[in-house]
């Protein structure tokens, strides 16, 4: 099959459409969870159709994962999360069903145990916790997952406590608002309202080189290809970690793809700018730095911030501060640009100096953000 991943996802949404799968698809889980060996196999298939497109994708993107560890590997640890629930005595039976009341902590109720024996993600996620710290000894597990889970991951967090793991202090939910559709409302994968990531990759792509064209007329096939490909993924990368992680954004490619303003292609332009400059000078000499101009000053100040961005946008894991950070440098860069006159100037070793102190700073932020800059646009 040729795009194994689109038709799964159409039967997916087939699935949801109608009442009538909801009691088979029940029952199909549940012979997954029993390890019956045929709906084994099919899982197995699914799962691995699966990764080869996202290890496509990312190899393409540049991402790479030391492990893939889903929650599939839970299951054969599910009992002993529910015995032990059971042996604390932290499980109640509610209608049939086992759950952990987490009333008292106002954190509502948490159900384990469905009434038909099968799990549910509390149960897997805490089993993964258990074995994920066993296996590794961390000293934190950051989940990155949606705001709306905030709820449950305090819940889960919660029981591990009250389980009497220490290390359920170090497990951090680091939340995200949504993307939402250009009317304002959420992507519904169950209703086959969504964006592939195939796809956003090929339509930025397509839309970066227009723009490329544009200025570089005479640019070759196979250069074309290479620079609006890394232009795109800047593009699609700085669109996502400007803004803060908590808030909805709206999709809007054409908006990320700008040459102007706050965007990827920006950044890049402004670091081939300054490598351009680099390229025309003559041997750098050493300098003596006379009166500074605004410009300057401007810049210089801006350079010295970098080490307290990246140590803020650690220790609050938002990214939105060094890309933020980032596009004020390349304002401050290029205001510095249009005032000051480097070739040939009375400060020319020292502006030199400025302009390589950005392109390097620039980069460094960029390579944070995933971002792999260009010599040219």
């Amino acid at each position: 099959m040729k795009n194994p991943i689109k038709y799964l996802q159409s039967l997916y949404v087939k699935v949801n459409k109608y009442k009538k799968y909801e009691k088979p698809s029940r029952e199909a889980f549940k012979k997954l969870e029993e390890r019956d060996k045929k709906s084994l196999m099919l899982w197995k298939l699914f799962r691995q159709l699966s990764l080869n497109e996202f290890e496509e994708l990312y190899k393409i993107l540049g991402i790479k994962f030391d492990v893939y560890s889903g929650e599939s590997e839970s299951v054969k640890y599910t009992q002993r999360v529910i015995d032990e629930l059971k042996e604390k005595g932290l499980l109640k039976k509610s209608q049939g069903a086992w759950i952990v009341d987490l009333k008292k902590y106002n954190l509502g109720v948490c159900l384990i145990q469905k009434t038909d024996g099968t799990t549910l993600y509390a149960t897997r996620d805490l089993a993964i916790a258990i074995k994920r710290y066993e296996k590794y000894k961390f000293e934190k597990m950051i989940y990155e997952v949606g705001q709306e889970q905030n709820l449950y991951f305090k819940q889960i967090f919660k029981i591990l406590e009250l389980m009497g793991y220490e290390w359920a202090k170090n497990c951090i939910h680091v939340e995200h608002g949504l993307y939402l559709d250009k009317d304002g409302k959420k992507f519904a994968t169950r209703k086959g309202k969504t964006v592939l990531m195939r796809d956003i990759l090929d339509k930025t792509t397509s839309l970066t080189k227009k723009e490329i064209k544009k200025r570089f007329s005479k640019i070759s096939k196979t250069e074309l290809e290479k620079r609006a490909l890394k232009v795109a993924i800047a593009a699609i990368f700085y669109g996502d970690l400007k803004n803060n992680r908590k808030n909805n954004i709206i999709f809007d490619l054409k908006k990320f793809t700008s040459f102007e303003g706050d965007t990827g292609p920006y950044m890049l332009y402004s670091y081939a700018r300054a490598s351009s400059i680099l390229r025309k000078a003559k041997t750098q000499k050493k300098f003596e730095i006379l009166d500074l101009s605004k410009e300057e000053l401007a810049l210089v100040k801006k350079l010295s911030q970098f080490s307290d961005i990246v140590l803020d946008s650690f220790e609050h894991l938002n990214p939105s501060l060094i890309a933020n950070y980032s596009y004020q440098l390349c304002q401050k860069f290029n205001e510095f640009y249009n005032n000051c006159w480097v070739i040939d100037s009375e400060q020319e070793s020292f502006r030199l100096a400025l302009v390589e102190s950005f392109r390097q700073v620039l980069k460094n932020a960029m390579g944070l953000l995933g971002i792999t800059v260009i010599e040219e646009m």
